[in-house]
């Protein structure tokens, strides 16, 4: 099983939000490679494109989208699993609910006691949150 799948799997186990939920995964031995079958937001955009598209967002807006992403990170820390990849192009934008996803758990791993030593992905960043929670229902009313 690949590592990206254990950790979705893992991922959805712990009910992390804003994830895409892996739904289903395939071997394809005529590749030998795996086929994955993930959540797709309808109105989905990266935050990338979102932004570029808008422009300059407002502080309350950026404020929504960030504590989304950081409660997010907050949460696979708690289930033992870092992302390593964390970028605009990995993070998806409902453009009505404002609600954010993230994905491709590709670069993804088990949290180690030991100190990761390789890059991979962008570039690799694990920064272990221990701060209070940010409440999204308050965010979310200020936008």
């Amino acid at each position: 099983m690949p590592r990206e799948v254990y950790c979705l799997q893992r991922v959805g186990l712990q009910h992390v939000d804003n994830v895409a939920a892996l739904l289903d995964y395939y071997y394809d031995g005529r590749h030998s490679s795996y086929i994955l079958v993930m959540e797709r937001l309808e109105r989905g955009q990266d935050l990338f494109d979102y932004i570029t598209l808008r422009g300059r967002l407002n502080e309350p807006e950026a404020r929504y989208l960030m504590s989304q992403i950081l409660d997010t990170v907050i949460q696979l820390d708690d289930a033992g699993i870092v992302h390593r990849d964390i970028k605009d192009e990995n993070i998806v934008v409902d453009v009505d609910s404002k609600q954010v996803r993230l994905v491709d758990f590709g670069s993804a791993s088990p949290v180690s006691a030991r100190p990761f030593t390789q890059l991979d992905g962008s570039q690799t960043l694990h920064i272990r949150f221990r701060s209070h929670r940010i409440n999204l229902n308050e965010e979310k009313r200020k936008i």
